[in-house]
């Protein structure tokens, strides 16, 4: 039980790792959260996946980029990925879910063999993200950053 506690306590601090470095990431494009430039998720996740160098050539960035936005529109589809979300998805482009999935976690990973990923961590992680950290991370990020721009307004 105390081990399981422990791996939770390391997980919890890697997500917060994680975070952090996408908010410097996020932070980074200033143009996109200026409060006078109104810019769409879809763009500001688009110009975050060009920071990090996912290949918009791959199914999985398409999905990707759909599964961020969808967690964006509604922080509670972020239980119920495989149950919701990836079945929505799997809908709209007339796929599968287990398909959708695995085309996710593709991309994620090309990015991160590359070494794309890694450069944007200060932590030396030995994992890559997983689907769900990544999505429910950036979608988060996105969603803070909307929070202030309009309490800044």
């Amino acid at each position: 039980m105390e081990d399981m506690f422990i791996e939770v306590l390391k997980l919890r601090k890697e997500v917060a790792e994680i975070k952090a470095i996408v908010q410097e990431i996020a932070g980074s494009r200033t143009k996109l959260f200026d409060v006078n430039n109104e810019v769409g998720i879809e763009e500001q996740i688009a110009s975050f996946f060009h920071d990090i160098k996912l290949p918009a050539k791959l199914l999985g960035y398409t999905y990707l980029r759909e599964a961020i936005k969808e967690v964006y529109e509604d922080p509670d589809l972020i239980g119920s990925f495989t149950t919701v979300l990836y079945p929505k998805i799997a809908k709209k482009f007339e796929s599968t879910p287990s398909r959708v999935e695995r085309a996710i976690r593709h991309a994620i990973e090309v990015s991160w063999n590359k070494n794309q990923l890694h450069s944007f961590y200060k932590a030396n992680f030995n994992l890559r993200p997983t689907n769900s950290e990544f999505i429910a991370i950036i979608a988060d990020e996105f969603s803070m950053k909307d929070k202030y721009k309009s309490e800044v307004i």
